[in-house]
């Protein structure tokens, strides 16, 4: 599933490469599938010894399901639907493409802090409320500040996917002048309350061909943490 989804890898693509469709494709995936994929996943991480999970739960008639799911198999788990201001899509010939949208971001956060107000501590307490705001590539810096204005009044932490590829990391130094750590550090996101995921194309890194700075000290002073995830990077070879 990640290594051969029958698309190119470039530039370390990852989620990009197995989950954005071509123009005009619709997703084969129905709530059915939702039902059966997520009840899957979750029993894997039971299995596998897993007690507590950050989770992007799905949005819209899925959501409240998918809660139920988590209760069902015993799970402890930080959930809320994940958001972005953002579509993609790839053309025929593979360009990959960013559809902006800015109330696409609004109405997703507010459809998570709807479903952490409704479930939060539900389940004898397992399930608990975060917001997923997705990559920095992927949000307007109005969304960001707006999900940490969020994550204050509902008294819930936040995770982000950042560094993950280098397309995030050109998107952003294109856009903004500074590396995705950068980036977020300048806005005020990064604190005790945030979890980023991945964090793999820092400065340093080879791939990223740029040796100044020191993101690992922006992310510590900060106060936010790191979630890695060895074995997705070792299938993708990085």
């Amino acid at each position: 599933f990640l290594n051969d989804p029958g698309k190119t890898d470039y530039l370390g693509s990852n989620y990009l490469t197995f989950m954005t469709p071509r123009q005009g494709a619709k997703s084969p995936a129905g709530l059915e599938n939702l039902r059966v994929g997520g009840k899957f996943c979750l029993v894997q991480l039971v299995k596998s010894g897993c007690t507590t999970a950050f989770i992007y739960g799905p949005g819209g008639p899925g959501a409240d399901d998918f809660a139920a799911m988590i209760g069902e198999v015993g799970l402890r788990a930080f959930v809320s639907p994940a958001y972005r201001n953002v579509n993609f899509y790839y053309e025929e010939n593979g360009a990959l493409h960013y559809v902006w949208d800015d109330a696409l971001g609004e109405k997703g956060l507010d459809q998570a802090a709807s479903f952490i107000r409704k479930h939060q501590g539900s389940h004898h307490g397992r399930i608990q409320g975060m917001l997923f705001p997705r990559q920095p590539d992927t949000c307007t810096p109005g969304l960001l500040k707006r999900t940490k204005e969020v994550a204050k009044e509902l008294s819930v932490p936040i995770q982000l996917h950042a560094a993950i590829n280098l397309i995030e990391f050109h998107e952003i130094l294109r856009k903004y002048g500074k590396t995705p750590i950068a980036f977020l550090h300048e806005l005020g996101f990064l604190g005790p309350e945030v979890v980023l995921g991945h964090c793999i194309f820092l400065t340093g890194h080879t791939w990223t061909s740029l040796s100044r700075g020191d993101e690992l000290k922006l992310i510590a002073d900060g106060g936010a943490s790191v979630a890695h995830c060895p074995l997705k990077y070792a299938k993708l070879g990085i």
